[in-house]
């Protein structure tokens, strides 16, 4: 079961790590009981996935990891070895979970260094207001926010998350929310890297374990995504958005 990964590279007690990591993020001490490693073994073990790019470490304590799609390790992998390959399709990658998708997120963001622009059409809960705000504070450059006009108590709440450089906007119109559903977040990084964040709600609750990320990586893709986004918020909010 595990002879792909073996062939990419990991050893088999990585690829058996690795494959406990896709159920869900984990800690060092219950995942070395999970595959049967020592403590300071599977401790390497994580130090050598993280290295590799196969793990990522979660903001937190106790420290935990989560496994990052294969497909994103295979798409780094092949930029930095064929940098000159110009790709017939855009680069996408998907990551499960609420935990999983912010640490990657915030990743992706910290390390573009450009401004950020970010839209969410419908309405959150103040939980994931803080995660996004988070988000964009820790952005290289300033960032931009439109939200719903329902989610201005929750801003006033978490005022103390906002950076100086991020602007919250809450002036998108709020539409009356169903009890399961999916409230998107638009976050742009510049012109080349879109992330789609999206928040699983199930009868009024955060649904972490539903809740998903989306990363795009394509010029071409991300500009003609980003301007229709702001055509769109332009109308429903009756006020210019600037655009990064």
């Amino acid at each position: 079961m595990d002879e792909p990964l073996l062939r990419l590279g990991l050893t088999a007690r990585e690829a058996r790590a690795y494959r406990a990591l896709l159920a869900g993020p984990d800690g060092a001490r219950s995942l070395g009981e999970r595959i049967g490693a020592s403590y300071p073994g599977i401790y390497r073990v994580l130090g050598s996935l993280t290295s590799k790019g196969w793990l990522i470490v979660l903001p937190g304590r106790p420290r935990r990891y989560a496994a990052v799609p294969a497909s994103t390790v295979l798409a780094e992998a092949r930029a930095r070895l064929f940098p000159d390959l110009v790709p017939t399709s855009p680069d996408i990658a998907m990551t499960k979970g609420l935990e999983a998708s912010l640490a990657r997120a915030r990743e992706v963001l910290t390390a573009t260094g450009e401004n950020a622009f970010a839209v969410t059409p419908g309405r959150l809960d103040r939980e994931m207001v803080g995660h996004v705000l988070s988000l964009l504070s820790g952005c290289g450059a300033s960032a931009e926010w439109y939200l719903n006009t329902a989610n201005a108590p929750d801003l006033r709440a978490l005022r103390d998350l906002q950076a100086p450089r991020v602007r919250a906007l809450p002036v998108i119109p709020r539409p009356a929310p169903s009890p399961t559903r999916l409230e998107h977040t638009f976050l742009f990084a510049g012109r080349a890297t879109l992330v789609m964040l999206d928040a699983a709600y199930r009868e009024g609750r955060l649904d972490a374990d539903e809740s998903h990320a989306l990363f795009v990586a394509d010029p071409e893709v991300v500009r003609v995504q980003l301007e229709a986004l702001v055509e769109s918020t332009r109308a429903l909010a009756r006020r210019p958005v600037p655009v990064p």
